[in-house]
């Protein structure tokens, strides 16, 4: 149907910026996250939950993939202290590190909604919503670089079927950080990317979605969305497939 509707001329504008037109039988609407994660990965033995927080995604993608085994990250101490909790579920393995492109120690800016820690400070534009969400401290953590070396070091597994990225902005920091072997295994991405202002030096979505293509992995849709007063998109999850 698509040959029939787009032409050629019409494909190539498009692949111009960077976008491509697939064909599919498995009908990824865009739209149905759960579906679309099933349909565009079926059968994925491993997840690598970076920025697991206090567990949220262990539930989610357990029942989005029931049989997959979760090995979730997640550098400030005390929401590792409930996260570690939810480790005897049987698939679950944690560590209690962040990933960067080094080996040693960062300051992990603190909030009041915990969900918002980063390494990257909070925004001060007028246009930014963490005007009103001043840090109540930092902790110093342990930082890792994610090859594959260090990854079998930490839970004895490097193929990493799905890698989740939910880090407050230092997103595309840890993207970059992983090594070839690690990308290579991975079938599917899910980003947390942030439209608004969030935090200093927070990567421009474009700059995320041209460094995934790189990579060799494609964009699928927005999920999960979140709009601001004016009902412009604030952040969203961005799903990348193989």
């Amino acid at each position: 149907m698509l040959r029939k509707i787009f032409s050629p001329s019409f494909k190539s504008l498009l692949r111009a910026q960077g976008l491509w037109l697939v064909e599919t039988k498995e009908k990824v609407t865009g739209a149905d996250f759960t579906g679309d994660l099933r349909r565009l990965c079926p059968n994925p033995t491993n997840l690598l939950d970076v920025g697991a927080n206090i567990g949220q995604s262990i539930g989610q993608y357990s029942t989005i993939w029931p049989d997959i085994k979760i090995y979730s990250v997640e550098p400030d101490p005390d929401n590792f202290s409930l996260l570690s909790k939810k480790s005897n579920l049987g698939s679950v393995a944690v560590a209690n590190v962040g990933f960067a492109d080094i080996d040693g120690e960062m300051i992990l800016n603190r909030f009041d909604m915990n969900v918002l820690n980063s390494f990257l400070p909070p925004s001060n534009l007028p246009n930014s919503p963490m005007n009103c969400k001043p840090t109540v401290g930092s902790v110093t953590v342990p930082i890792v670089r994610p090859t594959a070396a260090r990854l079998r070091s930490l839970f004895n597994e490097s193929n990493m079927d799905v890698i989740k990225i939910d880090t407050q902005g230092f997103d595309l920091c840890v993207l970059k950080s992983f090594d070839k072997e690690v990308l290579e295994s991975c079938k599917l991405l899910i980003i947390e990317v942030n439209f608004d202002p969030m935090y200093v030096g927070q990567p421009s979505v474009s700059s995320i979605l041209e460094f995934c293509y790189e990579v060799g992995f494609k964009f699928v849709s927005y999920y999960e969305i979140f709009r601001n007063g004016k009902g412009a998109i604030s952040w969203a999850t961005a799903v990348f497939v193989k």
